[in-house]
Order: structure tokens, then C-alpha cells, then sequence
């Protein structure tokens, strides 16, 4: 140990910038399950998803992601983009949207204005 660097000078420490692996906000969401879990927060790129189970989709892989929200369900273009242990039966799925439909983008939109508020990471 250095005593004279900050844990966030270290080599390897993470940063907040680090932290989020996102290139836009976050929105937290609830009442939205999809094929895979719960929807913890959407953005503009993508959804964080709860799962009580290790997923059967592999990191990298495409998937079609079926999303039930109280606006209807309907299916999404993803790709998994990591896959993240948090406990006994609690993984993390990070999913980017890909080449979605200008109504399945719209749908996510209404999603997003009527059934989410900002993202804080101090509530």
C-alpha cells in the first residue's frame, strides 16, 4: 500500500466514469419484467436486468428480449453485454438494444417518460 495516493489516484481504482459503462442517462424503472427479469433501469442504449438465475444467454450473444410492461409487451433486439454475479441467485444483465424497429423505439420512449424517473445513485 501507498500511503500517499487517494484509493481513486490508484492504478486500477474505479471512477465514477469507469463506473458506468453507459453513453446516456439512466432511468429507473419499475413494473417491467422481461423473458429474463426485472428491468432495474433503461436508457437510451440499453437495460439493466435483474435475473434470480444465471442466464442461459451467453455474454456477446443476440437476443430477442420479450419485454411486459402495463403499456403491452412486445420483443426487442439485444445483445448481451455482460453478465454480472451480486449474490446467491442474483445476477445483473446488461443488454444493449440493437437495430430496434422506429415503433419498438417509440414504445420504449412512452416507457421511459410515463413509467421511470432520473436515475440518482444516492437514493
Amino acid at each position: 500500500m501507498i500511503p500517499s495516493y487517494r484509493l481513486s489516484d490508484a492504478a486500477g481504482a474505479p471512477t465514477p466514469a469507469s463506473n458506468d459503462r453507459r453513453n446516456s442517462g439512466r432511468l429507473v424503472c419499475q413494473d417491467i419484467v422481461t423473458s429474463l427479469g426485472h428491468v432495474i433501469d433503461i436508457s437510451a442504449g440499453g437495460f439493466r436486468v435483474a435475473a434470480r438465475r444465471k442466464p442461459w444467454v451467453a455474454v456477446g450473444a443476440a437476443y430477442e428480449c420479450t419485454v411486459h410492461s402495463p403499456l403491452g409487451s412486445f420483443t426487442v433486439p439485444t445483445r448481451v453485454m455482460r453478465v454480472e454475479r451480486k449474490g446467491i441467485g442474483r445476477y445483473d444483465i446488461g443488454l444493449a438494444i440493437e437495430d430496434a424497429s422506429p415503433k419498438v423505439r417509440e414504445t420504449l420512449n412512452l416507457i421511459a417518460r410515463s413509467l421511470c424517473r432520473p436515475y440518482s445513485p444516492y437514493h
